[in-house]
Order: C-alpha cells, then structure tokens, then sequence
C-alpha cells in the first residue's frame, strides 16, 4: 500500500508508475527546468526519463527517510486513486 496524507481538501501521496507521463511533461518544461537541477534546465530526453523513472522508483521504496517526492491531489482527483499495478 502506498503511504498518503489527506486533508478534506488535498491528498498527498507517493508517485507511481502512472504519474511518468504528467512528471515527463513537468520536466520537458523549459519555465519550470529553468529553476530545477544542477545545472537548471531542460536534459535530453533520455536523461529526463532516466530521472523520471528513478523518481518514481525511489517514491515507491520510500527512499529519502520519508521525505522525497510527492503528488498533491485535490479530492475530486484523489476520487480513483492511480493503480499501482500491485493490487491483486
């Protein structure tokens, strides 16, 4: 099960593999790479899936004791939350 916080406004959780596409498009963007990174700015598109993946993968795991990388939902998002392809 994936660790959560809701509020009766927003959700936050941990990123699954079905937020890639919409954490692509965040970093393809050159307004919002400008002030991400080291150096800041947009990567190829291979280096940017690369780190999409290992986002995603650390999220899943837990790493950073906790902290790390989260998705805030509203509740009318958090209604269906994502598969995470591990429920049976």
């Amino acid at each position: 099960m994936s660790a959560s916080l809701e509020t009766p406004r927003p959700r936050l959780r941990r990123l699954v593999p079905a937020d890639e596409s919409d954490l692509l498009a965040l970093d393809s963007d050159p307004d919002v790479m400008r002030h991400v990174g080291s150096p800041a700015g947009v990567k190829s598109p291979e280096e940017t899936a690369e780190r999409v993946k290992r986002r995603v993968l650390d999220s899943g795991r837990g790493d950073h004791d906790g902290l790390g990388f989260w998705r805030v939902e509203g509740r009318a998002d958090a209604a269906s939350p994502p598969s995470t392809g591990s429920e049976r």
